[in-house]
């Protein structure tokens, strides 16, 4: 395993590297995305080329997002890359993009169940969201904090503290998105990009999610469940906070949403209220996240993972006397 290093390691490596691609994980979110792009900008400024790639096709969501259209969707590592940046990534594989692993490689993370797989991991646990992180670098490196990088890193920790709801939500945090504000990013006019104009299509699987709604152990644990032919009924992939529906059910301590997102092949988001760290769970089956939201994909029989990732989940809360 190797350590973690300081941002002065992080800024020096960037500046005597060029042609960077720069990934996140897989189901790509604010945070992630938001990040990548930023720190792509940010590299513009300082005579550096990169390209921000995807394993997936950009989520509609986050179309509107500044310089969205550099994001690339594809499988494989662009062949004209020399070094690899993963932005909020626990390991190599939650990327859905191969051959990062083949470049020199730079890790920057937040959460704290990372695996620290890269030539260089700079992994801040304190930060409530990536973006604070490529905030730092981008001033180490002198780019301007103009009103486009202004408003991705704005997203990324409006977004990762779930509209300033989430634990996370600190003095540092706070004082993150005013500096944002301050910078040209508009708080109304980003809200209603990211939370509001849903397709009919999203709202309509959100009700496929809800109607399989399930409680167990007491209704401690609440869980939903997509198969693989609600997306394609559907025409979207997009689920994001999905799970915290089943989270705000009195007497909910954990609720998980589990994805088919291919045979035998299945996604699954993971919300405590603190009575357990979902981000350990998760990283038993190689995911990550915050103790109290995290993620993880487990390949196999589906309704085998389902149950046994639930079981663990409730041997986790009686252990922890969580009733």
């Amino acid at each position: 395993m190797n350590a973690t290093s300081s941002l002065d390691q992080v800024v020096e490596w960037l500046r005597s590297r060029d042609d960077f691609a720069i990934a996140s994980h897989a189901d790509p979110d604010g945070d992630s995305l938001g990040s990548s792009l930023a720190l792509a900008l940010t590299l513009d400024q300082v005579g550096k080329r990169s390209t921000v790639v995807i394993g997936q096709s950009m989520p509609r969501r986050y179309k509107w997002l500044p310089a969205s259209r550099r994001v690339v969707s594809r499988e494989y590592v662009p062949e004209d890359a020399r070094a690899s940046i993963l932005v909020e990534c626990s390991d190599f594989g939650r990327s859905g993009v191969e051959g990062l692993d083949t470049l020199e490689s730079l890790n920057i993370d937040h959460h704290t169940k990372n695996l620290m797989y890269a030539d260089l991991n700079w992994i801040d646990s304190s930060a409530a969201a990536t973006g604070m992180m490529i905030h730092e670098i981008s001033k180490q490196l002198g780019a301007d904090l103009n009103k486009d990088i202004a408003t991705l890193l704005y997203v990324t920790v409006l977004t990762d503290t779930g509209s300033f709801h989430h634990s996370n939500t600190d003095a540092p945090a706070m004082a993150f998105a005013s500096e944002m504000l301050a910078a040209g990013a508009n708080a109304s006019e980003i809200a209603e990009a990211v939370y509001g104009d849903y397709p009919a299509a999203r709202i309509h699987l959100m009700g496929d999610a809800l109607s399989s709604l399930t409680r167990t152990a007491g209704g401690r644990i609440a869980y939903m469940f997509l198969p693989f032919s609600a997306f394609e009924r559907r025409g979207t992939r997009d689920t994001e906070a999905f799970v915290n529906q089943a989270q705000g059910i009195d007497g909910v301590r954990v609720s998980l949403l589990f994805k088919e997102v291919g045979p035998d092949l299945m996604r699954i988001s993971l919300r405590s209220d603190g009575a357990i760290d979902v981000a350990e769970i998760a990283s038993h089956h190689g995911g990550g996240g915050h103790p109290r939201a995290a993620g993880c994909q487990i390949e196999g029989p589906v309704q085998a993972a389902r149950e046994n990732l639930i079981a663990e989940v409730h041997e986790a809360l009686d252990e922890a006397g969580a009733r």
